[in-house]
């Protein structure tokens, strides 16, 4: 019997949960580096290191979220899959906006390494067109990468590369939850062995076999999106879940043999089932319009604000003699909005063109959802249905 396409439905909460994601990114980014030098510099190591695992975590979260938005029409069977469509549509909603990021983050890049000042010296590599150019294909094997966040792309690439084995294998094969939840738990024991052989996320730049290994090291986090977007669960299930990838991510800092990001995945597969509550005060947040905004822009988002927060630190070094407390508060004062402004362009100039079901698109600014759009609010479209 042939499959009925239908359009996928757009699941708000999961619209607030990236933008949940990409808040961490940001503060992870923005705002733990000193905070982290601060903690240890006074003795606090471990809670040191758990501030900077905190804002970390938001990757883990994306990789989580791309395996339930990515696998789940596939898998419950509401689309037909085919490779070559599957494929095309990929790229389509990636790469556009990825390319004029990597345009913007070349021409930054060459401005800073051609004028340089006391910033920048050694963060960026030298501007050269040919590794300008050879980030276009977005994967990274070793190159210089002129965006210091774009790491994660590699390893989300390999994901989607090896679906099409996962949704073939998971709807030919009689699995049940029992069976899908036992691979979820050999894939953490193999990200284990991973993270003990090498280096992982940040520091993949190097030969493709690093960034497989990566790869291995967040698998968990996919799988159990993969695992959430074939099966229903229960809220007291998600909350039992997010609860136990808490303990084992805390227990992680002073452990470091426990896998880190499969504890923030198990941390966050809980949350997302969570999340589905209609009456809770999560799902509430999580689906209000501004929230829903943010995540909708948090693809682009992530691609610029760390090209902008090179470019206004270096042009503050300009005139200002160091890292000084001045210096802190004006880079964060002036770069966040610059990041958000830079990203809504992105968005409303290129991202939406490839984008689909969405709530805010053609809100310029938050508070012009209703008043410009008339878009409905989020809570009038369809939530994850979650017995």
């Amino acid at each position: 019997m042939a499959i009925e396409q239908r359009p996928a439905a757009r699941f708000h909460e999961i619209d607030g949960l990236r933008a949940l994601a990409v808040t961490l990114v940001l503060i992870h980014h923005g705002f733990s580096g000193p905070i982290v030098l601060a903690l240890r510099a006074s003795g606090w190591t471990l809670l040191s290191d758990l501030v900077f695992d905190i804002g970390a975590s938001g990757v883990d979260l994306f990789f989580v979220l791309s395996g339930v938005v990515l696998l789940r029409p596939y898998l419950r069977r509401e689309r037909p899959f085919d490779v070559a469509t599957y494929f095309r549509r990929r790229i389509a909603r990636l790469w556009p906006p990825y390319l004029a990021a990597l345009a913007a983050a070349g021409l930054v890049v060459l401005i800073l390494t051609r004028f340089p000042t006391w910033y920048g010296a050694s963060l960026l590599p030298a501007f050269d067109p040919g590794d300008w150019l050879a980030q276009a294909a977005i994967f990274n094997f070793g190159w210089p990468s002129y965006n210091a966040a774009w790491w994660s792309l590699t390893v989300e690439l390999i994901f989607y590369v090896v679906a099409p084995l996962v949704v073939l294998l998971l709807r030919s094969a009689r699995i049940g939850r029992a069976g899908f939840v036992w691979l979820v738990v050999a894939a953490i024991a193999c990200s284990v062995i991973a993270l003990q052989t090498g280096p992982a996320g940040a520091e993949i730049i190097a030969p493709p076999s690093a960034a497989l290994r990566s790869f291995l090291v967040y698998l968990p986090c996919f799988l159990w999106g993969a695992l959430i977007a074939k099966f229903d669960f229960s809220v007291a299930a998600g909350r039992r879940l997010a609860g136990a990838g808490a303990i084992a991510a805390v227990a992680a800092v002073p452990f470091p043999a426990i896998n880190l990001h499969a504890a923030c995945g198990t941390m966050f597969a809980g949350l997302v089932i969570a999340a589905a509550d209609r009456g809770s005060v999560a799902h509430g947040w999580l689906t209000r319009p501004v929230t829903v905004w943010l995540g909708e822009r948090s693809y682009s988002l992530f691609l610029v604000h760390f090209s902008v927060f090179y470019l206004v630190n270096w042009s503050l070094s300009l005139v200002l003699p160091g890292r000084t407390l001045l210096y802190g508060v004006l880079t964060r004062a002036i770069g966040l909005p610059l990041a958000f402004l830079a990203a809504v362009v992105l968005f409303t100039t290129i991202e939406r063109r490839f984008a689909r079901n969405l709530a805010t698109g053609d809100a310029f600014a938050p508070w012009q959802i209703r008043r410009r759009t008339g878009a409905p609010h989020p809570e009038a479209c369809p939530p994850i249905t979650i017995s």
